[in-house]
């Protein structure tokens, strides 16, 4: 079970996610988010490259 608090300061447009969740889940959404903005970074660098 994973539940979500999201709280937006004032006209900032930074919002906070709080997470509570077993640290398996957290683990598994870090490496996730990890690879896919490694990929990101990746496909970027080879359209500088070209």
């Amino acid at each position: 079970r994973a539940s979500v608090t999201r709280r937006t300061f004032g006209h900032s447009g930074i919002a906070v996610h709080t997470w509570y969740a077993c640290p398996a889940l957290i683990k598994s959404i870090w490496a996730m988010a990890i690879s896919q903005h490694q990929f990101y970074l990746d496909r970027k660098q080879s359209k500088v490259s070209v």
